[in-house]
């Protein structure tokens, strides 16, 4: 849209509009045609509230540096005169956003090459965007190269004559000694390396983490005297402990905004920017990420690798069946988890259906699994499919939902589709589901649990698991865990006794031949193995003569 081209009025308007909204400045004026009402209005209108003190947090790639850094350090500087082209709740006398041109903002990342490319981006709008340059000329210098105007500090058309620009770059290795400001920026302080080989992103350290939360406790030291001064800390999670959490804990003055990549902060919820982050884009950045960085950077839940239960190198990996041990014993459990839950309770759970085989040495191998949302004919198809496939020698199920659910419809394919050795798993009310899944620790942790490289859903769950955590999935490490109630590692093999072998007398040779050439009279060795005597037995004289027998 040419806004050189609109009547003197029109302009006018739209100026106004622009000046008492950020976010109709964000779409008129930087272009940003992607954003979203139901997700970026609110953020815009969050930046726009008179606290002094804000803390932003959105998950990578939702264009908050665009918003809070970029865009409202161009927007603020702008001249306010009239009442309406103040923002919603605010008044001509704030002095805060009276400032205009005169505002001094300092930009702060974690190196200062990083806030040298926002400062570098904020030169360009006002060198080059034709709607900021038609409808606020006042604010373009009209030479650049007579003032300041580097990716370090930038200086535009103003009245006053200050030491500091109107925007400057800052970072926490930096020092800013005698500057001081009316808003600093906080812009993603901590933020990751890369690999010098590899180029992979490394996690922060915590020595990196507390440089930044060190940064943060000074900066307001950097702000200039008076009640307006404000401080926005803008960023994504990187750590449990990292400064979002540091400023959540110990300073409460500070308003925040918490917008994850779904709506209830689970990887099952729904995309809060559907059009940029559906689900499929979810799911490949979760498979590429994997859950640790996808839960920090994505759902804001970060956690810390001790409150894992179970560490990503305790899994062992197989790749195909020559690497199974010879001879194992196979079982199938079945997990109706969610089936019920309503759909307003329901935080993603799913049923499952694992089989896994038990070798001599109490290993578990992951044989194969069904994972999703079923309905009883698809379970059961499922179950046939495993018994086919794998043979197991049990199938558990539920006790509670295998009563309620399965049973019914489970008789009725057994008479036609063939009988299901079938067991009911227990679960106790007292015994919570973490509870049970903590029972698959110490096999864990012996490197006793295997799996395939494509089993993603076992992995992923494994590697993310916190215990009482709402936001992972738990649901296969849960039905995993019910293995152990029928496959009972550890214990000794129970010997199959077939026909009369059942029947047949067992006793203790040696103490039997002992007694015998001890020649002792008295109570003979095999009475011990008897009943003992009482009013209740018989003599061959009391048995009444039966005619068919032999």
């Amino acid at each position: 849209m040419d806004l050189t081209r609109l009547k003197e009025s029109a302009r006018l308007e739209l100026r106004r509009r622009c000046l008492s909204s950020l976010f109709n400045f964000c779409i008129a004026v930087m272009g940003y045609d992607d954003l979203t009402e139901g997700l970026h209005k609110g953020v815009c209108r969050f930046l726009e509230e008179p606290d002094r003190w804000k803390q932003l947090t959105l998950p990578r790639g939702f264009v908050k540096t665009w918003i809070g850094s970029i865009a409202f350090s161009v927007w603020v500087t702008l001249p306010r005169e009239r009442g309406d082209e103040f923002p919603e709740g605010i008044g001509m006398d704030d002095k805060f956003y009276g400032l205009g041109q005169n505002a001094r903002i300092l930009i702060v990342s974690n190196v200062v090459a990083n806030a040298h490319k926002i400062i570098n981006l904020i030169r360009k709008i006002y060198e080059r965007n034709r709607s900021l340059q038609a409808l606020f000329p006042e604010v373009i210098p009209p030479n650049f190269n007579k003032v300041k105007w580097s990716d370090s500090e930038a200086c535009i058309s103003r009245s006053e004559d200050y030491t500091e620009s109107t925007f400057e770059a800052g970072s926490i290795g930096g020092s800013t000694v005698s500057r001081h400001y009316d808003l600093i920026i906080e812009d993603d302080i901590i933020y990751a390396k890369k690999d010098d080989l590899t180029g992979k992103e490394l996690q922060p350290n915590q020595d990196d983490i507390d440089k930044a939360i060190g940064w943060h406790k000074l900066a307001s030291s950097l702000l200039v005297p008076g009640p307006h001064t404000r401080i926005h800390n803008i960023g994504t999670r990187w750590a449990r402990h990292d400064v979002v959490d540091h400023i959540r804990t110990h300073e409460k003055q500070y308003k925040v905004l918490d917008i994850s990549a779904t709506d209830d902060g689970t990887i099952d919820g729904k995309p809060t920017w559907p059009e940029q982050y559906g689900r499929e884009v979810l799911d490949r950045i979760r498979s590429s990420q994997g859950p640790y960085m996808f839960a920090t950077q994505y759902l804001n839940r970060p956690m810390a690798i001790e409150d894992m239960l179970f560490k990503p190198e305790w899994l062992q990996y197989y790749v195909g069946q020559g690497e199974l041990p010879e001879s194992m014993r196979v079982f199938t459990t079945v997990d109706l988890a969610g089936w019920n839950e309503s759909k307003r309770k329901n935080y993603g759970s799913r049923a499952v259906i694992i089989t896994c085989g038990w070798c001599d040495r109490n290993h578990m191998w992951v044989l194969g699994y069904d994972v999703g949302r079923f309905n009883p004919s698809e379970v059961i198809d499922i179950i046939y499919k495993h018994n086919r496939i794998y043979e197991p020698e049990k199938i558990g199920v539920e006790t509670v939902y295998y009563q309620k659910a399965l049973l019914h419809f489970l008789r009725k394919e057994m008479e036609n589709r063939g009988w299901l050795h079938m067991a009911p798993l227990r679960t106790e009310s007292s015994v919570s589901k973490d509870l049970r899944i903590r029972a698959l620790q110490p096999i864990a942790s012996n490197m006793a649990i295997h799996c395939r490289p494509e089993h993603k859903d076992f992995i992923d769950e494994f590697c993310n698991y916190v215990p009482n955590d709402r936001s992972v999935r738990n649901d296969m490490l849960d039905a995993a865990a019910y293995q152990l109630q029928i496959a009972r590692p550890g214990e000794p093999r129970a010997i199959v006794r077939k026909g009369k072998e059942e029947y047949v007398f067992r006793a203790d040779m040696d103490k039997f031949l002992k007694w015998a050439m001890e020649g002792k009279k008295g109570k003979g060795f095999l009475d011990q193995y008897m009943p003992e005597e009482s009013g209740d037995n018989f003599t061959n004289e009391d048995l009444e003569p039966v005619a068919d027998w032999a």
